[in-house]
């Protein structure tokens, strides 16, 4: 190996280069900050950062009752106007080749799939760039809404609302997998999310949130958090979940392993909130990861390296 040049010698080591080439790897891996969208039926839907203030820029009309994300993009359906449109994630502007669909309650998406219900029993599948209909009978027969859709893998979740169940369906096929119920019976189910194999339920007119088995639908907690003012969305972001609370008009943070409080007043003031979205975090590219690999490895060897007697 060379020798350093003698004006770096005394204040940077031989493998410093290597350092910058570390540095450059881990920089693309905290480039994305996570954002919050809550809508509201009242003032349309709102961005907040992960400290629950609300960032400038982004807005939807009033009406949206459902939201979900997809990349750079905000999908949203409209129960006053019984449509779905896709927008911008940053500037809430609609986004021009996506043809605004029939949806009032109910979105998940899942690759180039927006799975949308109708409030009439029937999920329908559309292509999530173009809007056009794939199958608009995905899932038929449904005892009420659907008021929420969730993704998991290859399997879709939906809440009944006022049926009072939860069922697990193939993302694929549409074919029915299961159908569950807490004892007792879920009251008004809505929201849902999940946090690794446990699913999280909003009884929406039981004021609570349970959790369940995502597998088995057995119960975990059934109360896991209960004096809720009608839960309606969830969301989860690490260990932290995201309670939309429609009678208290606002978004409340609690633990989601235990359910304590950590936040009951993380948004607050929000007329008629209904749903929440977050964005995921984001995953390093494996290129970075190998490049980071590759750079540490060699920092490790040039540390190791010693000069022959």
């Amino acid at each position: 190996m060379s020798a350093c040049p003698h004006f770096l010698s005394r204040r940077l080591p031989c493998w410093s280069p290597l350092l910058t080439l570390a540095f450059l790897a881990v920089v693309p891996l905290a480039s994305h900050a996570q954002d919050i969208y809550v809508t509201s039926y009242n003032d349309g839907t709102a961005e907040y950062d992960m400290t629950g203030a609300q960032v400038g820029g982004f807005s939807i009309p009033s009406g949206i009752t459902a939201v979900a994300l997809s990349g750079t993009n905000v999908y949203a359906s409209n129960q006053n106007g019984d449509s779905l449109g896709s927008y911008d994630a940053t500037t809430g502007a609609a986004t021009s080749d996506f043809t605004p669909l029939p949806g009032t309650f109910g979105l998940a998406v899942s690759g180039n799939i927006l799975y949308v219900g109708d409030n009439n029993g029937t999920v329908a599948e559309y292509a999530a760039t173009t809007g056009s209909a794939i199958n608009t009978s995905f899932i038929t027969g449904l005892s009420d809404g659907p008021f929420s859709l969730t993704l998991s893998g290859n399997d879709l979740y939906v809440s009944t609302g006022g049926g009072g169940t939860v069922e697990e369906y193939d993302a694929t096929t549409g074919d029915q997998i299961m159908a569950f119920t807490s004892p007792g019976g879920l009251n008004d189910p809505g929201g849902m999310a999940l946090y690794g194999n446990d699913l999280f339920i909003a009884n929406y007119d039981g004021g609570s949130v349970g959790e369940y088995d995502a597998t088995t639908g057995d119960t975990i907690d059934a109360s896991l958090i209960t004096g809720l003012s009608y839960p309606e969305g969830l969301a989860v972001s690490g260990t932290d979940l995201f309670v939309v609370q429609n009678g208290g008009s606002k978004v409340s943070e609690y633990n989601a392993t235990d359910g304590s409080a950590i936040n009951t007043l993380f948004i607050d003031g929000i007329p008629n909130p209904q749903f929440i979205a977050i964005t995921p975090v984001a995953i390093p590219e494996p290129a970075s990861c190998g490049l980071l690999a590759m750079a540490l490895g060699l920092i490790g060897g040039a540390r190791s390296f010693r000069r022959p007697s």
